[in-house]
């Protein structure tokens, strides 16, 4: 989201909060080394271990270390974490319908283990199985 702000409006600035003390924590290591290039390149303001106490017009309030400061802002977001999301796994089992967990819907991790979860349950359908070319 602070990529897109800062590519829209080039003369923004933007600023990215995270109560935590690091950024994208639960990305994988190229794609947080790229994501926190990307950010840098764009002149986002990135700051961890800061709880925003208010967000004004053109700026936000922080406090950080036991000290509240005011930082110009035209665009704030707020990076609070991932959790897991599954509406549909009630549904499908009441139903009685097969299902599997891939991704954030059985636990937060990174977006390649959810492409290789996905993998392997469509490649069980029908009790394929991977196959792999020799």
């Amino acid at each position: 989201t602070a990529l897109l702000l800062a590519a829209r409006d080039p003369g923004a600035r933007v600023a990215l909060f995270e109560l935590g003390g690091e950024l994208g924590a639960n990305l994988g290591r190229t794609t947080r080394w790229t994501m926190l290039r990307d950010l840098a390149e764009r002149g986002v303001l990135c700051r961890t271990g800061a709880r925003v106490l208010e967000i004004r017009d053109r700026s936000v309030r922080i406090e950080s270390s036991g000290h509240v400061e005011e930082i110009l802002a035209d665009a704030v977001v707020l990076a609070v974490g991932a959790r897991s999301h599954d509406p549909l796994q009630p549904l499908a089992r009441a139903r009685g319908i097969p299902y599997r967990l891939v991704g954030d819907a059985g636990a937060v991790g990174t977006a390649l283990g959810a492409i290789h979860q996905g993998f392997l349950a469509g490649s069980a359908i029908d009790g394929v199985g991977v196959r792999l070319a020799s």
